[in-house]
């Protein structure tokens, strides 16, 4: 044998040895699910279910229930090279999530709400008048923006009867890709070790770079401000301002003691940028699918409408007569259950842990659809009802707290969701005190949804506005 057949030789050994070395690694990550217990379908090397993901037309919401009926409450797949784990059940859902309460009341930040609404408001009595069909979700959605932007940033903007505002222009696309290409990166992340790494490493942004670049040198701007002229402002921002304040004068007066890592500028920056971009889709969310029930259910309209009178009546809306509306409550609680904005959401396993059968190994990712959760009659009677009075005092306590999930791990584990239930609420006793809401040829019944971690209608949600008689 020659010397060239011999390297030739030795090069096929080579590339045959590391074949079977790729094949035996990528078999090793692929069933490492089934190796600890966990049911699922067999996955796709290297893709796993992303394929079908992307062929389908509701996202997570069917896959979900495909698995769910053919693997239990607790079943695996592989997104990409990412473990997922999908739990419905209670019991291990007690363990994985974490309860924090906060005593948050949002009173400094009300009278900038109620300015708000009341804009929104004025803009459903136009609407009433033009007698068209009003596609809900855009007057919420600049309503929301005006909210959300002065809560935040403490800024004073006008969208909702500006719609070419930037801070439209610059959010839309983040919660809506305007192509399949704006999805590429997220993809080949799961798909590719490394990826996430480069993406930072060439500043790849998941997010339209223009509208991060507009929120950074926004928020830039304003801290460099508040920092030369402080201010009594009550917003989020604010606060984290006078946390890093606080927290630079501890330090001061700290000798010969490590100092504390503080918050610097472009984390406070990022922080009242999550703050925003959280607040603003989950309330338009919530406020049009509200308007879209109370368009086909006039009953609950009429029952609303009474409250309001009752104990709002015509004087000056307060925290604490909204705190007394209590059918109010119940409706937003229901709302909420049918269509919780964070239908799906998820916990990333840190370390190897067992509940009763099944191991998460560390590393996966545990995803929680709290929209199967909330429409599953094992947790709720007749769940396919929307029906308000599930949450009256005589039958919520036959509720379990573990399977109402509509912002993830619940409203009063985060500031920002608390914010957005008081602003939904203020918006609707407003709205209903000038107009109601009326089901229409245009209206679709029932609605078709797909969840993109958001709960989406696939198709514009369109009711009739009528003056309040």
């Amino acid at each position: 044998m020659d010397l060239g057949s011999a390297c030739f030789n030795a090069l096929l050994l080579s590339a045959v040895l590391l074949l079977l070395l790729l094949v035996h690694v990528v078999h090793r990550r692929f069933t490492i699910l089934q190796r600890y217990g966990i049911p699922g379908p067999t996955p796709y090397p290297l893709v796993g279910i992303i394929i079908q993901f992307l062929r389908s037309k509701t996202g997570f919401k069917d896959i979900d229930q495909e698995l769910f009926k053919k693997y239990g409450r607790v079943n695996g797949y592989y997104f990409g090279r990412a473990m997922n784990i999908n739990v419905t059940d209670v019991d291990i859902l007690k363990h994985v999530l974490v309860k924090d309460f906060s005593n948050f009341t949002n009173r400094t930040m009300f009278s900038e709400l109620e300015r708000c609404a009341n804009t929104l408001a004025e803009n459903f009595l136009k609407r009433a008048d033009e007698g068209k069909p009003v596609p809900v979700k855009d007057l919420f959605g600049a309503f929301t923006m005006d909210a959300i932007a002065c809560t935040a940033f403490g800024i004073q903007i006008n969208s909702q009867n500006e719609p070419d505002d930037p801070f439209v222009r610059h959010v839309v696309p983040i919660f809506i890709p305007r192509n399949i290409f704006r999805r590429l990166p997220f993809i080949l992340a799961a798909i590719i070790p490394g990826v996430s790494i480069l993406l930072r490493v060439f500043k790849i942004a998941i997010f339209p770079k223009e509208s991060c670049d507009f929120f950074s040198r926004m928020g830039q701007s304003l801290i460099e401000d508040r920092k030369k002229n402080p201010t009594r402002k009550t917003d989020f921002l604010q606060l984290l301002l006078n946390a890093e304040l606080e927290e630079n004068s501890f330090d001061e007066q700290k000798e010969g003691k490590e100092s504390t890592k503080r918050l610097t500028t472009e984390e406070i920056n990022s922080q009242a940028f999550l703050f925003f971009i959280a607040g603003y889709e989950t309330t338009a969310s919530l406020l049009r699918y509200a308007a879209y029930e109370l368009a086909l259910h006039p009953e609950i309209d009429q029952k609303l409408v009474q409250e309001i009178r009752e104990q709002v009546g015509e004087s000056e809306l307060t925290h604490d007569k909204l705190s007394e509306l209590k059918y109010m409550d119940q409706f937003v609680n229901e709302t909420l259950r049918f269509y919780p904005p964070f239908a799906r959401f998820n916990r990333r396993v840190t370390n190897t842990a067992t509940y009763g059968p099944y191991t998460f190994p560390a590393g996966a990712t545990v995803n929680v659809n709290a929209y199967q959760i909330h429409h599953d009659p094992e947790y709720y009677e007749d769940p396919d009802v929307f029906d308000p009075d599930r949450f009256s005092p005589e039958r919520k306590s036959t509720i379990n707290p573990i399977t109402f999930l509509p912002f993830g791990c619940g409203p009063r584990n985060c500031i920002g969701m608390r914010l957005a239930l008081v602003e939904a609420k203020i918006a609707l006793v407003k709205i209903l005190q000038k107009v109601q809401f009326v089901r229409c040829s245009e209206t679709v019944v029932p609605l078709k949804l797909k969840i993109l971690g958001l709960l989406i209608p696939n198709d514009p949600v369109l009711v009739r506005v009528e003056r309040r008689q």
